[in-house]
């Protein structure tokens, strides 16, 4: 709902690349010889290249071993993060052969799932080229450039690479892009380009390079953008005039100035006679409608702009659950690059459940079950490395302890080790907690246990033992604890307690919570008992949340990581929702999208509503007072994909349902027409409207699926964001994965308004 314009004062300058990058791809697309290492324990040579286009990278057996072996490849668009340093699963498990080399090493990480390329280069030197060469092409959008995107799309018809298209050669193709065409129409566009060839002596059998790019351009017209230039323009140009009139009555831009129309034809008008005279072509409109100034997110929204000043307890925080795991809850691996991957999303909240290893080493797993255990240094060095990549603001570790004293006193050691620089450990001296601002680049722990007065030997703390791994829906676990009567007590060290910001206290009740409890306290409660109090009495539930803060965490029964609604947990203020990362669902779509807001710092202010003292909030009473009402047209798709992206299988019949997710007042479903046979450019042109009574809880979700009466309807792509971050006008909704990443060049467009 933010007034857009990218061009106004307080958007700075881009920076440049760095001279020498230009020298690095040079390199890269050269090859170069390099150690690779591997789970298997295997150390190999490899030649790692970058492609010719810049856009995919392959290691292959050395230069020197003669073999047709198929090299392995990755796109840049695939790379998450590029790695210095031994810092990963791989290179752990060979640390007791690693030479002297680390300054040379580096790793890729390569999807969502975390899984590593491993390298050790020759020097210093060629791994800073790679390492350089590589962040730079992931900050690059190698297909910002609709011709150089085409010619990619011509090499991938050109099967033969005989640089030609045939006609079979070209329906192949336009099947893997999702676009059913009758086979009259694709044979007499193409027989049209090939015609007019002035090649002598040619049969119109194939396009050539250049002919495909015209094929192309006709095929993906956009009538949709056309129509919306033709209401502004005289069909031809748009002058400063129109492109004005346009942003502000269409676009809802504000301070919109001569020098801002100026620079709009500057960034994206093609024909240098064009710019200097001040005009806006077509090509130029589909071009800016195309960019992050037309992105239905605000963009102001990428940046830190709430305040975050006030106490910890008025903001939602991104919370995981188990962040150790990385498949299920039974038997799943764990790893340390699983905090990596969740520190990286803008989690904010990792939870360590403590155990003694077999060796006298402090270990985490899921208690009671077959899950891998990993050490606790080994995760404590990794949070050293990663804590504040992503936000400056707090990250709380929260512990479940499980440990003997003695091995506590290690995991307290290795705390002020590995944290030191960053540990807060003084709980606040008001009756309020800290804000995150004055938490910044700090690391707070949260674990059962009061502050010592003494640090001594035998001034162990004796607590009730915090297991949620006993709540598992498990016959074996269940019986296991059956046998253990009582609630069993646990001693905690004092070098332990002592470095607990936040202490855990067993939930008694709002108002003794408000009551009896100081603010570093917090409860945990499943997701049943937490949704059973909202039930019972939200407007309680709320006031307590607006001064303490509460932990909610997945019921025993979701042995397969399957995740609750966090939704109905935020609109009673609930600040610590932990969800399980690692699962690619619905409820973690809704999540990215709630903390993607205010910079992804992992921190959004709650609304005034969950935080004044004595607010007669309830969520399931809201007015329609001071409703607002999203005018929603779905014009148009581009581009979307086959079912898991794949190219094979028939082209989709696609619809888009779109979904509203807050308050119970305002939660709605409604979904578009099918269109048949149709993924490359499915047009829907039908309008929906939204009243949301309560916008800053709200959350607005398009998703893309595959009509099939046979076998149910299929998945193809989502995208989710805040109601307040919702930008008027015409947009591109660029779509992603079930995972929350971005689908190159897939999008939906819509035009938007709200009241």
């Amino acid at each position: 709902m933010g007034e857009r314009n990218p061009y106004s004062k307080q958007n700075g300058p881009k920076t440049s690349s760095p001279p020498h990058i230009a020298e690095c791809i040079k390199t890269m697309k050269e090859g170069s010889s390099i150690l690779r290492y591997s789970f298997k324990n295997w150390v190999k040579t490899k030649t790692l290249t970058l492609n010719k286009d810049a856009d995919s990278i392959s290691y292959s057996p050395s230069k020197k071993t003669v073999t047709n072996i198929k090299p392995n490849v990755v796109q840049i668009i695939n790379i998450k993060e590029v790695r210095s340093g031994y810092r990963t699963a791989v290179f752990a498990g060979h640390k007791d052969s690693l030479p002297d080399r680390e300054k040379r090493a580096f790793s890729l990480i390569i999807n969502e799932r975390g899984d590593t390329w491993d390298f050790v280069a020759d020097s210093t030197e060629l791994s800073d080229i790679w390492i350089r060469g590589l962040s730079h092409l992931m900050d690059v959008d190698t297909d910002a450039d609709e011709d150089v995107w085409v010619r990619k799309v011509f090499v991938r018809a050109d099967k033969d690479r005989d640089e030609r298209v045939t006609l079979k050669e070209m329906t192949d193709l336009l099947k893997k892009l999702n676009i059913k065409l009758e086979k009259s129409v694709t044979y007499n566009l193409f027989h049209e380009i090939a015609k007019r060839s002035e090649k002598s002596n040619r049969k119109a059998t194939y396009l050539t390079e250049d002919e495909f790019m015209e094929f192309y351009s006709k095929l993906t017209q956009r009538k949709d953008i056309d129509e919306v230039f033709g209401m502004y323009s005289n069909n031809q140009f748009m002058d400063l005039d129109v492109i004005r009139r346009f942003l502000v009555s269409a676009q809802k831009w504000s301070d919109v100035s001569k020098e801002t129309c100026l620079q709009v034809v500057q960034s994206y008008e093609k024909k240098p006679h064009n710019i200097a005279n001040g005009l806006l072509s077509l090509t130029g409109f589909r071009c800016f409608l195309l960019s992050n100034a037309c992105n239905i997110f605000n963009q102001s929204h990428l940046r830190v702009y709430q305040d975050m000043s006030q106490p910890l307890s008025h903001y939602f925080i991104a919370s995981s659950h188990n962040t150790y795991l990385t498949q299920d809850q039974l038997m799943g691996p764990s790893s340390v690059e699983a905090y990596i991957r969740a520190i990286m999303l803008g989690c904010r909240c990792l939870e360590l459940d403590l155990w003694d290893g077999v060796d006298g080493e402090p270990i985490v797993y899921h208690g009671h079950t077959l899950t891998s255990k990993i050490a606790v240094r080994d995760i404590l060095e990794a949070v050293s490395h990663y804590a504040f990549r992503i936000s400056q603001y707090p990250l709380i570790l929260s512990f479940e302890n499980h440990c003997s004293v003695p091995v506590q006193r290690k995991i307290a050691r290795y705390i002020n080790q590995y944290l030191s620089d960053w540990l807060c450990t003084e709980p606040p001296v008001t009756g309020f907690l800290d804000s995150p601002e004055k938490l910044r680049m700090k690391i707070i722990i949260k674990g059962k246990g009061s502050k010592p007065s003494i640090l001594d030997d035998d001034n162990v703390i004796n607590v009730s033992d915090e297991d949620e791994a006993a709540e598992i829906d498990d016959v074996n676990i269940q019986n296991e604890m059956a046998g253990k009567k009582g609630k069993k007590k646990i001693a905690v060290a004092p070098e332990l307690a002592s470095l607990f910001y936040l202490r855990g206290a067993k939930f008694q009740g709002f108002k003794h919570a408000v009551s009896e409890y100081t603010a570093d306290r917090i409860s945990s409660l499943n997701e049943d008992k937490a949704l059973q109090l909202l039930n019972q009495n939200a407007k309680e539930f709320t006031a307590s949340n607006a001064s303490r803060l509460v932990r909610i965490y997945p019921a025993g029964r979701r042995t397969a990581s399957d995740n609750y609604n966090p939704v109905a947990l935020w609109t009673v203020g609930c600040q610590i929702v932990a969800l399980n990362y690692q699962t690619r669902c619905l409820e973690m779509q809704l999540n990215e999208a709630r903390f993607r807001d205010n910079g992804g710092c992992g921190f959004i202010l709650k609304p005034e509503a969950l935080t004044r003292p004595g607010s007669s909030y309830d969520p399931g009473r809201v007015s329609r007072k001071h409703a607002r009402t999203l005018h929603l047209r779905v014009i148009a798709g581009h581009e979307l994909p086959k079912p898991n992206n794949s190219e094979k299988g028939e082209v989709i019949d696609p619809y888009v349902r779109i979904q509203v997710h807050g308050v119970p007042k305002d939660l709605d479903e409604v979904q578009t027409k099918v269109v048949n046979n149709n993924g490359f450019n499915p047009v829907w042109e039908e309008e929906f409207d939204f009243v949301v009574s309560m916008p800053s809880l709200a959350i607005l979700r398009l998703a893309v699926y595959d009509y099939d009466k046979r076998s149910g309807d299929d998945f193809i792509c989502q995208y989710a964001l805040p109601f307040t971050s919702i930008e008027q006008g015409y947009s591109h909704v660029k779509m992603r994965t079930r995972a929350a990443e971005e689908i190159d060049r897939c999008l939906i467009f819509v035009y938007t308004r709200i009241d």
